[in-house]
């Protein structure tokens, strides 16, 4: 059997713990983001890849940051599943 891959979008610390969620996967691996997301400090290469977050909300996303609360995100961006998987 083969281990399980699971790749994750961005350079994390060596030897920490983190929190993910699945949000695609193949027949012997998974794309996961950290979970929750951090919308203020998340790449724009984790940004891209978060459920029911098209390119228009991204580039609003990116262009409404800093956000101080989820209210202040659904007023600049929009409501979405997106919402599910992010904090501030």
């Amino acid at each position: 059997s083969y281990p399980l891959l699971v790749y994750i979008p961005t350079r994390l610390e060596l030897g920490r713990f983190i929190d993910v969620v699945v949000v695609e996967h193949g027949s012997r691996s998974v794309l996961s983001l950290p979970y929750p997301l951090d919308i203020n400090r998340a790449e724009k290469r984790l940004l891209r890849h978060l459920p029911g977050l098209g390119k228009e909300k991204m580039r609003a996303m990116l262009r409404g940051r800093p956000f101080m609360s989820i209210d202040d995100v659904k007023r600049k961006v929009g409501e979405g599943d997106y919402l599910k998987y992010v904090s501030v």
